[in-house]
This record gives C-alpha cells, structure tokens and sequence, in this order.
C-alpha cells in the first residue's frame, strides 16, 4: 500500500522524509496538538528494564547516563539511573543498538546513536538470527536531549533490508583529531567511516562484503582494530595505524569465526583481547554447552602489538580459550553466547581483571592467564537448574556492555533486564542494584485482564526475555512482581482471580495460584504429555473460552488443542507434563499453491 504505483516500491529514504513532514506539521500545528479519543496512562511496568545492548556514561559528568532499548527509544538519566526521561521522539525509530559519545575536549555536547539490531530481536520471530530493520544513525548536538535521523544513513527501504545502513552493531567516535569530526560505524558488511558529523561516509573495511558480524575498537592514540565474521570474501582480525588503511593480522590457530568482540586494554593500548563465537568444532576454540545440552564454540584470542604493520613477528598471537568458563558442571554456570546473540569483554582500568559475558557475567582476576581465578558475578543465580531457575540476585542473563566508573570498583551491566550497578565488582560476592526504575523499555508480547470485571486493575503480561509479571494497582511507579520466569507468553486471568493460566516459550503452560500480591502459591505444568517443543511456535498462543472460562484451546502444529475441565483440575506443585485430557483436532489445515496466481 505504500509503495510507489509505477516502480512497485517503497522510494529509498521514504522515511525519513515522511519524519520530516511530520515535525513540520507538528511545529506548525502545536496549538492543535493531543489525542483523539481515549486518554492513556502508562502502567509500566517501573521495574523491569528492557533488552539494552548500548548505554554510555558521559565523560563529565558520571550521573548522566544515556541508554537505548532494542525498541524502546533513548532515555537518558541526570541522577546516576534513579530516574529516566525518554529523548527521542515517539514517531523516531525506536530501535537502538549502540550509543556513543564525541569525547574531544569541547565537543562532549555530540552523541551517536546506530538503529537496526541484526541479532536476537523479537520483531521479526524466529530464533536468535532474527533482525529488526534499523533506519541508520541519529546524532545529538545538545548533550543527548534531543535527537534527530542522519539523512545520509536514512536512506533504506522500511519495508526491505536494502542497505547495510539498516542493520549494525556499533558507533563510536575517534579523539585522534581535534578538529574533525572521526566517527565509525559497524554495520552490515564492513566499516564505514565519516569526518563531517556522519554527513557522508564512507567504508574503509569491507567493500562491497557480506559478513554479517562486523565490529570495531578505538585506542586513545587512533589505532582502530576490526573484525569481519568469515561469511564474508573479506574476513577475519585487522589492525590500521591510521584508521583508513587496514591490515589483516588473523591468527593463524583461528580457522573462522561469527560474532567478534573486540576490547582494547585499557591499561596498555598494545594489548587487544578478541572474544569470539565460532561456527565449528574446528575453528579454533574450544567446546561449551547450553543449558539443553545443545553444543556451541567459543574463542580468546590476545594479541599484543610489537612493531611494523602488526603482522608477522610485529605481533604476538596467544590463545587463552582454554580458560574460559565452559566446563562447569551446572546447566546454567558455563560460559555460553546463544550463537554471539550476548557478548561482550572488558578490561578493568588499574588492574588485570576482565569481565567477559554471555548470558552470565564473569570475572577473572588473572586476566584468563589460569582458570583458577574465575568467577560468575551476573547472570542466572549461580548453580540454578531447571524447571524454576532463578537470576543472580539484582542483575538479569544475558550481556551485552559492562562500564566501569573513574572509581573502577563502581559499574554499570547493561543486559536484557535493563540497567545495573554495582558500588564494588572486585568484592567476592558483588552485589547489584536495579537502576531500570521508570526506564520503560520492556517488551510485552501479550497482556491479560480479568474480563469478567469492568475495570479491574489486574494485568498479567509475557515479556520478551523478562518472564511473566503481574501488577494489580494503576499507579505507574507501583512495582511489577514475578510470576513464572522464562520468555513470557501469552496468559488467562479466571474470574475472581481464583486461578491463572501462564505460559512461557515453546508451548510450557501452568496453571497457577497467586496470593493478593501476585505471588506464586502453587503451580502445576498443564501442557500435553508427547509433544515436541518443535511443534509450539516459540510464542505459542492460547485461549480460554469466553463463554463458561473452561476450556482451554491452543495450536500444536497443524492441529488445535483442547483441554476441558480447567476450572477443576488440581494445583500442586508439579513440572511433569499433563498426561490425560488432551483432545486434539485432525490435521485440517493446508497450504495453498501461491504461484499459480490464484486467489
């Protein structure tokens, strides 16, 4: 419907000329702005922070703070995260990725922000390779309160990945220069560079290249480290004394590599850690295991510069993958980045600790040169298992940036919970506090009300990575409680509340009760007994019929599901599947031939 009658598409750059028009209208038209219609008041939830891979802290002032949710916009915070205010505009393309900051002694005020997340998202289903299309880079010239498309990257078709603007990983600014502008941008395919406040660009890495993981480091001095994932016909670990011009300097222990993340040692710029997940058995890395058993390759590789070009003996290759976390013996303590989806390394400054993360956090107090000196510090609770796994205390799975403080015992964990802070993260047990309070970036895949009571404040929502939380009071700072944890799917509230139906990912239903508060009393999983999780969608709907609240219908497959007699059947606390009650429909549905041209 949007597209253009005589090419059959949506012109390149549409967008963005469809938000000029729009801020146009609204500058023009203020006096006649509101809604048309209902009122609305935010619910929430205040407490549960949204899947956040990119936050900066400003580098003069440590209490503003400027994050961004993969769709929930720009926030930033002027108290250290006790409180957010959203900055980008509601009409602005939600989606972001990575933010940054121009740290030149008088151009502090200029901030960066790169849209279009490539791994991971919710917003077009499937697993962890799904992509939510970006609409390139913003830019900030007052200190992050306001923020505004760069025309040159808003160039895409919304409707179709047609450039490599739509889709990134990372924006950051080079110091090197006082006068011109130097940032650089990790998208799709390569390393795209601008020198005028990202009002061109152009690549310096990847011409022309399909790697779908791209990444980049900045050293105080300009060197730029880079990596190209070796799905592409230019690939793998490059180093450039100028920026522009890029070396190749690969290990050769390394046979492939997806996702690279890179980190520059923070007390000795000739030092570079590249933290990998790799495609085989036989890349280079070494072997670790999901929660499911499920197999998955990783790799630390240091390298440290000597002289010349950095290839060759002017650079020192070392492979520490033999250290990393994979072999500990609970489902949930080992290391593991579900496929490079959470993955992140950073140094400590004044110290030889680094951090790396996937869906937990760790610490090593050696610098991985053993792996005695190893710690989990974030992430699930440590030694948790299923059916009812827990999250270290005040923190959330699932990594994706770690900032360290001027004092570097003080820090902040991004994550798919939200925002974190820890006053100490040398302490042997660290502890977290939620910093996410009214950083409303959470996702809902679905919400529940009690629909046989008008008005009735109680909300049961699935959330995306954040479980299924419950609120029964309409003030917007009131906090959200746990229910059932997991990725939070669709859900039934009975009348008067007497029991709940709460499901999570690929087809795990229960049947709950709640105290008044919204505490879990007693749970019993409902789902039938003989089916594979490959026959549920990932959020697998259901319903309760309307008419006597009994009857509980959901898709398996190509068939419906039926289970009577809900209202009666016993709640105890038991995770085994339900063996008896089940009727299922024949298998009626069929796809129709789409290329014969018939309706």
């Amino acid at each position: 419907m949007l597209a253009d009658p005589a090419t059959g598409i949506i012109p390149p750059g549409m967008r963005l000329r469809e938000l000029q028009t729009y801020r146009s209208e609204l500058s023009i038209n203020a006096a006649y702005r509101g809604s048309r219609g209902a009122d609305w008041q935010s619910r929430g939830p205040w407490n549960v922070g949204g899947r956040t891979r990119s936050m900066a802290v400003d580098i003069k002032n440590e209490q503003h703070l400027i994050a961004g949710g993969v769709s929930g916009g720009i926030w930033s915070s002027e108290d250290g995260g006790n409180s957010w205010t959203r900055r980008t505009a509601p009409m602005d393309h939600p989606g972001v990725v990575s933010i940054a900051q121009d740290t030149r002694i008088g151009h502090e005020h200029i901030w960066y922000a790169l849209s279009g997340e490539l791994y991971g998202t919710s917003a077009s289903g499937g697993g962890h390779d799904a992509f939510y299309l970006g609409d390139g880079a913003f830019v900030s010239v007052d200190n992050g309160n306001s923020w505004k498309p760069l025309a040159a990257t808003a160039v895409g078709n919304p409707g179709s990945f047609s450039t490599s603007y739509q889709g990134g990983w990372k924006i950051g600014c080079s110091n090197v220069d006082t006068v011109n502008t130097c940032v650089y941008m990790a998208v799709y395919g390569g390393i795209y560079r601008s020198t005028d406040t990202g009002k061109s660009w152009k690549v310096v890495l990847g011409v022309g290249n399909d790697s779908y993981f791209t990444e980049f480091a900045i050293a105080p001095s300009g060197i730029v480290y880079a990596s190209l994932s070796w799905d592409g016909n230019a690939k793998g670990f490059f180093r450039s004394a100028d920026g522009i011009n890029f070396t190749n300097i690969t290990p050769n222990f390394l046979k492939s590599a997806n996702r690279t993340v890179i980190e520059i040692d923070v007390n000795n710029e000739n030092v570079v850690y590249f933290l990998s997940e790799l495609p085989s058995d036989t890349s280079g890395g070494v072997e670790t295991k999901d929660y499911e058993g499920n197999p998955e390759w990783v790799s630390l590789c240091k390298y440290q510069y000597l002289s010349g070009d950095g290839t060759g003996s002017g650079g020192l290759w070392s492979n520490l993958s033999t250290y990393l976390p994979v072999n500990n013996p609970n489902q949930f303590d080992r290391f593991n980045c579900q496929g490079g989806y959470d993955l992140m390394i950073e140094t400590q400054p004044g110290s030889e600790q680094i951090f790396i993360g996937g869906t937990n956090l760790y610490r090593s107090r050696d610098g991985f040169k053993t792996g005695s000196q190893i710690q989990q510090i974030g992430g699930y609770a440590l030694a948790t298992t299923l059916p009812n796994f827990g999250v270290y205390p005040n923190h959330h799975p699932d990594q994706h940036n770690l900032y360290f403080l001027k004092n570097a015992s003080q820090a902040y964990s991004v994550s798919d919970g939200g925002v974190k802070f820890t006053q100490d993260i040398n302490a042997n047990e660290v502890t977290w506090q939620e910093k996410s309070l009214g950083y409303l970036t959470s996702q809902f895949y679905t919400v529940a009300i009690d629909e046989s009571k008008p008005f009735d404040q109680w909300l049961l929502g699935g959330l995306q990575d954040n479980g299924n939380y419950i609120s029964y009071s309409n003030n917007p700072k009131d906090l959200w409680n746990m229910t059932i944890n997991g990725d939070g799917s669709y859900n039934f509230i009975a009348p008067d509340r007497s029991y709940y139906i709460i499901s999570t990912q690929l087809g795990n239903v229960r049947k709950v009760v709640l105290d008044l508060k919204g505490n879990v009393m007693l749970r019993r999983r409902i789902d039938p007994d003989g089916i594979d999780k490959s026959q549920y969608n990932f959020i697998n709907p259901l319903v309760v019929d309307p008419s006597e609240n009994h009857t509980l219908y959901m898709p398996v497959a190509k068939r419906i599901a039926r289970l009577s007699n809900v209202k009666n059947i016993e709640v105890y606390n038991d995770n085994t599947k339900f063996k008896s009650g089940w009727t299922f429909s024949a298998d009626t549905i069929t796809t129709r031939n789409f290329n014969t041209g018939n309706c």
